[in-house]
């Protein structure tokens, strides 16, 4: 049986993109994303913060850097994808990222809109080329 490696996250950006060129000139933006999941703890509700590495290439780099920012809130699916290094001292090290196949914009809480942001006087774009396709919610 094959597997399936998809995730699908939504949460906010906790810095603004950092947009990079690889040494072949490929673009390639990192975005620190974070959920958060409720529970009860000692009756108490308590939330959890889980920060997560995407890399976007390409034009969704392109995209994430030129209309995202700090606290905006995003939607991302792609691939869980582990980068391994040896660390200055020699000690191997890893850590798990997502690859974004996309990245898309979630509209912001009316209270929490920006005025200096592209989207509060028009809808921001996707990270995708329109279809014209209506999407009924």
């Amino acid at each position: 049986m094959r597997g399936v490696n998809y995730v699908c996250l939504s949460g906010n950006l906790g810095a603004d993109p950092e947009l990079r060129h690889t040494s072949t000139g490929r673009k390639v933006a990192e975005l620190r994303l974070a959920t958060g999941r409720k529970s009860k703890k000692d009756g108490e509700l308590v939330l959890e913060t889980q920060w997560t590495i995407i890399k976007a290439w390409e034009h969704q780099a392109e995209f994430a850097a030129r209309y995202l920012h700090k606290g905006d809130p995003v939607i991302v699916q792609g691939r869980l994808h582990t980068e391994k290094w040896t660390s200055s001292t020699g000690e191997p090290r890893s850590r798990v990222t997502v690859i974004a196949s996309e990245v898309n914009a979630l509209p912001r809480p009316k209270s929490d809109s920006r005025p200096d942001s592209p989207r509060s006087s028009e809808p921001a774009p996707t990270g995708l080329p329109s279809t014209g396709q209506v999407i009924p919610f």
